[in-house]
This record gives structure tokens, sequence and C-alpha cells, in this order.
């Protein structure tokens, strides 16, 4: 659905620029809700659930990003099943929450934004990303040189319900930062590698800041 949604993006864009081209663009609402969210007889929603969306959540942003949208927005910070502990009963579209409603930590969705933003920012300059279609590969990739700190960055993140061995080629040393099933609703997990390839959990949301390479000085 990515595929076609960024489509009709492009048709937006493509008339914001022969009308208006001075015009910002901003999105609402983005990302995946669950059929019948906010029903109290849906069953709960399995923790990989969250890895999913957050997943795909990077995968649209950093590809709107592409497109020239301004303002991305999502619903929604907290949401919950009902809590007749707390005298909450009614279901408040828990498969939208970036947050766990009975600890209040942040969920993978939230982990993978606040990693992106770390990072990621405007005036970056994108120097590769991942063709998407119909057919797309099991992995997305978005190669970027920062505006802040001029790093080379990677947005790696695995699409499928299976893990993946993505290949880091001519990287001697890069610090890599991961959102997935082990970090759950905590922290992201981080260290420094001179491997030529990652692994990846499924729906794992990676960015790899590469320090070295043999074509390269070291980067701080």
């Amino acid at each position: 659905q990515i595929p076609i949604f960024l489509q009709e993006i492009d048709h937006i864009v493509h008339l914001r620029d022969r009308v208006s081209p001075t015009t910002k663009i901003a999105l609402n609402e983005a990302g995946v809700i669950p059929v019948n969210d906010n029903d109290p007889a849906s069953p709960l929603l399995p923790p990989i659930y969250f890895n999913m969306v957050a997943g795909l959540f990077t995968v649209l942003v950093s590809e709107l990003s592409c497109k020239g949208v301004e303002l991305v927005g999502s619903s929604q910070y907290s949401g919950l099943t009902a809590l007749p502990l707390w005298n909450i009963p009614d279901q408040q579209y828990p498969g939208v929450s970036m947050t766990n409603w009975t600890t209040g930590e942040g969920n993978p969705r939230y982990w993978a934004l606040k990693l992106y933003l770390q990072y990621f920012g405007p005036g970056d300059k994108i120097v590769y990303s991942t063709p998407l279609s119909a057919d797309t590969s099991k992995i997305y990739v978005q190669g970027r040189i920062t505006n802040h700190g001029k790093k080379y960055v990677v947005i790696v993140v695995n699409m499928t319900n299976q893990q993946q061995i993505v290949g880091l080629k001519h990287v001697q040393e890069a610090h890599v930062s991961i959102v997935d099933e082990s970090t759950h609703d905590q922290h992201w997990k981080e260290y420094t590698s001179d491997s030529e390839t990652m692994t990846l959990g499924r729906f794992a949301v990676a960015v790899v800041h590469i320090i070295r390479t043999p074509d390269m000085t070291t980067q701080e």
C-alpha cells in the first residue's frame, strides 16, 4: 500500500508545484490502524505489531521527506484498552498508541521516531533511497549526509516478519542503533561494529552512522 499512497502524494506535489509552488504540504493521521481497533471485543495486539508499524512509519516518513512534504503528523501519543482499575471504561484506539498504556513507557513506534529525529532533519542530503514498488525488496535503505554535523548515515528497515542479514560492504567502522523486539518499550540498543554484515530482527529499524571506510577519514 505504501507505493500506491506515494503515487498519490506525487500527484499532489505536482499540482502544488504547478499552481502554487510556495505552498507547504502537511500530512496528518499517517500510519496504520487495525481493523476494529476501537472494538472492546477485538483481540489484544501482539507486541510485534508495534515493531511492524514503527518500521512502516519510518519508511513512510523517509520517503515523504524525499518528496518535499514539510510536516507529517500521526495519531496518537497515548491510546489504550478499557482499564476498569483506573475507571476508564472505554477502549481508545490502542493500535495507534505510541506509549504502553499500563507503564507509560514509549513503545517501538515512539522509540523509532525518536531515533529518526535524533539523526535526521531539514537540509539533509539524500544520496540513495530504495525504490518502492509492489515487489519491493525485503530491506528498505536510505542513505543521507546529515545537515547537522555532516554525518554519513543510513536508515535500514527490515520490512519482513523474518530475521534478515544486511551487508555493510566496505564499512570498516560504524555506530549502529536498533529498535527491535528485544528493546520493545525501552531505549534502542547501540554498539560499534567493524563487521561487513548486520543482523536485523523482524521489523527492526536501524540507523547506521558510518564512521570509517577505506575511502574516507574517520568521522566523529
